[in-house]
């Protein structure tokens, strides 16, 4: 994600550089906007090619990913049962499952949080 927020801004620096402002916009967004400067301002092709390549590519992996993290989260009761609290996604309650592998292990909820404390 850190990668393709780098290569949004790198895209509205080189616009902001040549005097266009994009204004707010997601990264979907951003492509049909440098899509419609392209349209106006053909000689920028060069230029934008290769980074609306390497953002859409990136989209596409990371949607992948998600999906992929999805179904595993899916697959799991105590996973999806986790997601059921706010602002908990799929990501946050495997991570959280797999750490804490065996809740049996623990005797009392407290303990969890000292096994989790960095030594």
């Amino acid at each position: 994600m850190n990668l393709r927020r780098d290569i949004d801004n790198q895209m509205r620096g080189l616009c902001k550089g040549s005097g266009i402002v994009l204004g707010k916009a997601g990264s979907t967004n951003l492509a049909c906007k440098v899509d419609a400067v392209l349209a106006e301002a053909p000689d920028l092709q060069d230029i934008f090619a290769p980074l609306l390549l390497a953002q859409s590519c990136l989209t596409e992996q990371i949607e992948k990913f998600d999906r992929q993290l999805m179904a595993v989260a899916k697959g799991d009761q105590t996973v999806r049962r986790m997601m059921t609290v706010p602002d908990i996604g799929p990501l946050t309650a495997l991570s959280f499952v797999v750490t804490i592998d065996d809740p049996t292990r623990f005797k009392h909820y407290a303990d969890v949080g000292a096994s989790l404390s960095v030594r």
